[in-house]
């Protein structure tokens, strides 16, 4: 259906994923071996190769890679802008070889227009509700968000609380508008009405609506949207970029 669709429409709009612990049924720094062989891998493996096949030298090739070859962090470049899907935590841990990795592609990709998405919030629009939450929280803010603030990264994309978040622009936790502004938080398919919600002073806007964020990025600016089941707008928000 979906190559039917696309020859008659002439367009594929992609579908970029980010794992959360619904695709591994596994919190956040659970510390659990997660399998990739193909037998055992979580369907989000199987069915949703994100990145191509690589050569020796790191190089992409015009190949999808095999189950075991798939990471859950990687990025696409397209039109000027650089977007990075992360693993906060559930296959691969925040440090170490993902955060190196991003280090990296950052420092190498530091003229492009940066954008992020992950699952477990680094600000959270819910107060935590367990250790491992925080710990993770922690950890991204530790092995993340300095170099968010090194690179300019203009758009944090989170997700897990199931609330319409959007933050002032921060940088060095502090309210900054050089800085990066952080929007969430999966309040797309549910709504969480349980939560309490989060107070700090870093929060421009949380809501408990169902709704999705809609980024129209344009040469000097982006705007951001918060659009309701039913066309309702119930936030929006426009940035400058930098060097503009």
């Amino acid at each position: 259906m979906i190559d039917t669709l696309s020859i008659s429409l002439n367009r594929l709009v992609p579908i970029v994923l980010a794992v959360g612990n619904h695709d591994v049924g596994l919190n956040s720094l659970s510390e659990t071996n997660i399998s990739t062989a193909s037998s055992d891998a979580p369907l989000f493996f199987q069915y949703f190769p994100q990145h191509f096949k690589q050569d020796n030298q790191g190089g992409n090739l015009a190949q999808i890679p095999d189950i075991n070859e798939r990471r859950t962090y990687f990025h696409h470049i397209f039109s000027g802008m650089i977007f990075y899907t992360l693993d906060s935590g559930y296959i691969s841990n925040f440090q170490g070889y993902q955060s190196r990795w991003l280090n990296d592609s950052l420092s190498k990709n530091n003229n492009l227009v940066k954008f992020v998405q992950y699952h477990a919030p680094s600000f959270a629009s819910c107060a935590f509700q367990s250790n491992l939450e925080a710990t993770a929280n922690v950890q991204s803010l530790m092995f993340w968000n300095n170099l968010f603030d090194k690179y300019n990264v203009t758009t944090v994309y989170e997700h897990h609380n199931h609330l319409l978040k959007r933050t002032w622009r921060i940088k060095g936790y502090t309210e900054n508008t050089n800085g990066t502004l952080y929007l969430g938080d999966g309040g797309w398919g549910d709504v969480n009405e349980k939560c309490s919600l989060n107070d700090e002073d870093f929060y421009a806007t949380i809501q408990r609506k169902q709704h999705v964020w809609v980024s129209q990025i344009g040469a000097i600016s982006i705007n951001y949207t918060a659009i309701g089941v039913n066309g309702t707008i119930y936030d929006n928000d426009t940035i400058k970029l930098l060097n503009n």
